[in-house]
């Protein structure tokens, strides 16, 4: 009796914040679908730009409101207005705003599904138009060649690139292995930006359910590592193992903790 009802009385918060939550998600991706166009006018980096601010509001703004708690952990080493190629766990779409929030002038592009870059308001415009790159996963080497275009562009104009090289997110919230080849391109194509290592945590809970509900309280953390230097003769697999070592320990001291 007493767990069902806890369990019942807990759904019942979790879909009532949920539902403001959601009407706001959608109003906002409505709302700012016209600004990033208007950006899009100035260039790649505006769009990316607003982009960031888009992602700020909603981590500031939108997650509280169904108790979304954030926690950002940030190296002193990171520069500003700086791009790197950030090489993160993955979970959830839920933690993207943590990136924009914790990386806003580095401009973080997004390396996605191609799949991606269609219906949604705002985000697959930002995704066909950003600093961003759509790759099809079923074409190996079309999306080889599309993370090249994407390092060399971001190392020219000087935004960053985010690549998750889980290759998809991790819905139970395990640490896959990190597949190397679309990092190791990205590496190759943009061999001027360091590298930032990252992990993140609690997206996979807050997606449980798809957003139908989102978990009332859910912690969000994410931790910004010291940049990996640059050089010719490196080794582009040591560094991807380092990046994947980092997220690992990241999780196994949350984790820890939180038990």
């Amino acid at each position: 009796g007493r767990p069902l009802l806890s369990c019942s009385v807990r759904r019942v918060v979790d879909w009532l914040f949920t539902i403001p939550f959601l009407v706001l998600l959608v109003l906002a991706l409505v709302v700012c679908d016209p600004i990033f166009r208007l950006a899009r006018l100035l260039g790649i980096k505006s769009v990316g730009y607003v982009a960031s601010a888009f992602m700020w509001m909603l981590q500031r703004l939108v997650f509280p409101i169904n108790g979304t708690k954030t926690i950002i952990e940030k190296s002193t080493a990171i520069r500003p207005h700086t791009p790197y190629i950030i090489i993160s766990n993955h979970q959830s779409l839920y933690e993207f705003p943590l990136f924009g929030t914790a990386l806003f002038s580095n401009l973080p592009g997004f390396i996605s599904k191609v799949e991606n870059g269609k219906w949604y308001p705002t985000v697959s415009f930002y995704l066909r138009n950003g600093p961003c790159g759509l790759i099809d996963r079923r074409d190996h080497r079309g999306a080889i060649r599309a993370i090249t275009a994407l390092g060399v562009q971001a190392q020219r104009l000087g935004h960053s690139v985010l690549i998750y090289p889980e290759g998809t997110r991790a819905r139970d919230g395990e640490l896959k292995e990190y597949k190397r080849a679309g990092t190791l391109a990205l590496l190759q194509a943009a061999p001027e930006l360091a590298v930032v290592p990252v992990a993140v945590e609690g997206g996979w809970i807050a997606m449980k359910h798809n957003f139908l509900p989102v978990p009332f309280g859910t912690r969000m953390r994410i931790r910004v590592g010291d940049p990996i230097a640059r050089h010719p003769g490196e080794d582009s697999e040591a560094i991807v193992g380092q990046a994947r070592a980092f997220a690992a320990r990241a999780l196994t001291e949350w984790r820890g903790v939180e038990a």
